[in-house]
């Protein structure tokens, strides 16, 4: 292959590397949610498959300390189900204080405090005992026990290697029928734009506090969450995680041959440099 096409080649990778880092950094907070397909994730705690998590995106700005991803499914003409994954990679422990924590504003109001329409999923001691959920009274939150366990809301995690780390790390995987007018976000500003938290804790780990994306943000003050934009697609095939990562591994092996490569001196007539 000529020098000229190999070059090019190289500089469009990191073009398009150098886009997803600008789309990312431009909506710090902003996390894509794409369709996948009907009867995509099994609720188990786990990678089930090798493909299973790779048709969602990743949020962007996360702490180094987890993975959070999710994408939904349209299995009927009125159900929409919403998954979620996380990934907490410092953590390997069992411990009944540790803790996972979803948050939702559906209509995306935010304020300073939790508002009726806001829902906390908690989920302690890696133990379905330990799932309990909550809405917004004004001034904080309130048991809440409206919903049915496996129908509006499933949890599952567990302690194992998964395709973005080999360590074994809790995973946990949630449901949430998104249908169920409690958890509804077409009523938001944007519609199926909501605002969303996620948090894990270590209670082995307690130097390290919690963990949550948006950082260093509280369950207790919604105007501090992400956003979430729901999409009525798949996710583009440019932003999984196998071609990103084979156009890293070309362009770094573009820039190897060249780096390597012997330089050869044009022929002037008095002889060649090999």
């Amino acid at each position: 292959m000529k020098r000229s096409i190999l070059v090019a080649f190289a500089m469009v990778a990191a073009c398009i590397l150098s886009l997803q880092t600008c789309l990312a950094s431009a909506q710090t907070y902003l996390l894509t949610n794409y369709l996948g397909p009907t009867g995509g994730v099994t609720v188990d705690g786990k990678w089930t498959s090798a493909s299973e998590w790779t048709d969602a995106m990743t949020a962007p700005s996360l702490p180094s300390s987890i993975l959070f991803r999710e994408k939904w499914e349209y299995p009927g003409t009125t159900n929409i189900v919403e998954y979620v994954l996380v990934e907490f990679y410092t953590d390997n422990t069992n411990t009944t204080g540790d803790f996972f924590q979803y948050c939702l504003d559906p209509l995306a109001n935010g304020g300073s405090a939790p508002q009726a329409d806001d829902v906390l999923i908690n989920y302690t001691g890696h133990n379905r005992s330990g799932l309990t959920l909550y809405k917004g009274n004004g001034t904080g939150w309130a048991r809440w026990t409206g919903w049915t366990y496996g129908t509006d809301v499933a949890i599952a995690d567990s302690r194992t290697g998964s395709q973005m780390n080999a360590t074994s790390h809790w995973i946990i995987e949630l449901m949430m029928d998104r249908s169920n007018p409690n958890f509804d976000t077409s009523g938001a500003s944007t519609a199926y734009q909501p605002l969303i938290r996620v948090a894990v804790y270590d209670q082995n780990n307690t130097s390290q506090g919690v963990q949550s994306w948006p950082p260093s943000t509280s369950q207790n003050a919604p105007s501090t969450w992400g956003t979430e934009s729901g999409q009525y697609a798949a996710i583009p095939e440019s932003l999984t995680i196998l071609p990103i990562t084979l156009i890293s591994f070309i362009a770094v092996a573009v820039s190897i041959y060249f780096f390597h490569r012997k330089p050869r001196a044009k022929n002037l007539g008095i002889g060649r440099i090999d």
